[in-house]
């Protein structure tokens, strides 16, 4: 996003003028759009702006990440507050979940030093993007690895190599299953993720800064 004018830089696929956003960027546009002051840490468009990109639709108010005469569909494509709404429901149980693990291990975001980013949509993602709006807690001192497809990547590895197998059958045998929906600590963790990014013990650095953030202003 282009700050002085909101106007989106977005990227498209094998060249082809867009249809829709992807998973992973609506957590980019997201941010973005929480980072430079467009959307409060509710996830509500700040209703003062003066900008083409941000307006009232049949919805309510929305931003417009591409303009029809860019897209292929022939109209806008927009991302509305319902939308904002559905995805910050979507983060927060994601951070929830993360949290109630590190209860359950008596660890902080602090004692992480790995953290393993799989799957097509993890491939995608950026980490930034993901802190900024609370889906990951900000782990101050992990190594963030990409992994891709691990489910895959493992069941293929159990395939061809005897120790590979005997590694998942020790970790298979010690795994314990959690109930996140009868974990009394979950709503309360889930509850805290719509006020972005979310409880300042998940987000130490990030948590302070987001407070800062002032909506946005034509003439800044």
């Amino acid at each position: 996003m282009r700050p002085e004018s909101l106007k989106t830089h977005y990227s498209r696929i094998k060249g082809v003028k867009p249809i829709a956003i992807r998973g992973s960027g609506y957590i980019d546009l997201i941010a973005q759009l929480f980072v430079n002051g467009v959307i409060d840490r509710r996830g509500k468009f700040h209703r003062n702006i003066n900008s083409p990109y941000v307006r009232e639709g049949s919805e309510g108010y929305e931003y417009v990440v591409v303009p029809a005469e860019e897209s292929s569909i022939g109209r806008d494509i927009v991302i509305t507050e319902k939308d904002i709404y559905n995805l910050i429901d979507a983060k927060s149980s994601v951070c929830a979940g993360i949290s109630v693990l590190l209860r359950r291990m008596h660890l902080t975001v602090n004692d992480i030093r790995k953290v393993y980013i799989c799957g097509a949509f993890g491939k995608y993602l950026n980490i930034n993007s993901a802190i900024a709006i609370g889906m990951i807690p900000e782990f101050p001192n992990a190594e963030i690895t990409y992994i891709g497809n691990g489910s895959l990547g493992g069941a293929f590895l159990t395939l061809v190599s005897r120790t590979s197998m005997y590694e998942a059958e020790r970790v298979a045998k010690n795994m314990a299953v959690v109930e996140l929906m009868m974990d009394s600590n979950f709503l309360d963790e889930y509850e805290a993720g719509f006020i972005l990014p979310g409880k300042p013990d998940l987000f130490p650095t990030w948590y302070r800064m987001s407070i800062s953030i002032k909506p946005w202003m034509k003439n800044k």
